[in-house]
Parts: structure tokens; sequence; C-alpha cells
């Protein structure tokens, strides 16, 4: 995941989709907010407190919304990484695969360090972030033998 920032300033009367989507929002809400129509309950009640893309970004990666000792986070505080996640309705989240992404409050998308590459893989983990717990190999089964032993010669990762 790579935050995408604005090239330009969008011309004239043009607004960023973000800002399009909130604002077709807060109009649809403002037309159904005296209907009793049971179809309207879900625009009446949505909660909706997002004014900008980080706003957004914050609530897709997951908060607690009572204290959890065992990750050490406190209520409101962000998730950090997808075990901090937990099943009892303690935590939300927007979805898991990007739990961690604003972990400690920093949206960890918009790094953009291309030059760290602790391992020399070609990973470079402070680019970006990748989901999930921004882990840059999944599986890398194929560059070994049935044992786990990497393969003589081998490149480390296929």
């Amino acid at each position: 995941m790579q935050w995408r920032h604005a090239a330009v300033k969008p011309p004239g009367d043009a607004k960023p989709d973000g800002e399009i989507v909130d604002l077709i929002f807060r109009r649809v809400r403002e037309l159904v907010k005296d209907s009793t129509d049971q179809k309207d309950l879900i625009l009446k009640n949505a909660f909706w407190t997002y004014t900008t893309a980080e706003d957004v970004l914050r609530e897709i990666n997951g908060r607690a919304l009572r204290d959890i000792p065992t990750s050490n986070l406190k209520t409101g505080d962000l998730v950090n990484k997808v075990s901090d996640l937990q099943p009892d309705g303690s935590t939300s989240c927007g979805a898991w695969i990007y739990a961690g992404v604003f972990g400690g409050g920093v949206n960890l998308s918009k790094r953009r360090d291309s030059r760290t590459d602790p391992g020399g893989l070609g990973l470079y983990p402070n680019f970006g972030w990748t989901w999930p717990n921004n882990m840059r190999i999944l599986y890398n089964r194929a560059s070994c033998d049935r044992h786990g032993k990497p393969y003589p010669g081998s490149k480390p990762i296929v």
C-alpha cells in the first residue's frame, strides 16, 4: 500500500475523490434526516466523522475499544498489528489485512525510504506498507529443498 499524494491542486471547482464521497454522503443523510422509513435507518445511524482520507485509513487500521493488557493497548489506541485484533469485540477494524498500517498513530503507507534494505534482498521495509503486518515475504518455499535448506547458489528469494 502506497499513499498517493496529490500531484496538483484540482482545477476550478474540482474536488478530490474523498471529499466528493464525503459531500455526497452528508447531503444524502440530510435528505433522509426526518424519514421514518426503515430503508433510511442505515444512513441515519451510520458512523461518519471522516473528513480526510487519513481519517478513513485510521478507521480501517483498527483500534482498541477497551484496554487490552496482552497487547499493551489502551482504549482508543490504534492497533499495531493483526495479532492485536481480538475476537471478543474489544477491538474494531475496517479490514484485518490492514491492521497496523496506521500503527503508532503514523501513516506507514506514506513512507518513502527506498535506500534502507537491511537484508540486502531488495525488500525495503520502510517504503510504503505491505499487508499483513508489513511482511514482505509471506511464503518462500520455492527457494529451499523439502527440508527447508536453501538450494546452493540459488537466490534467497524466489
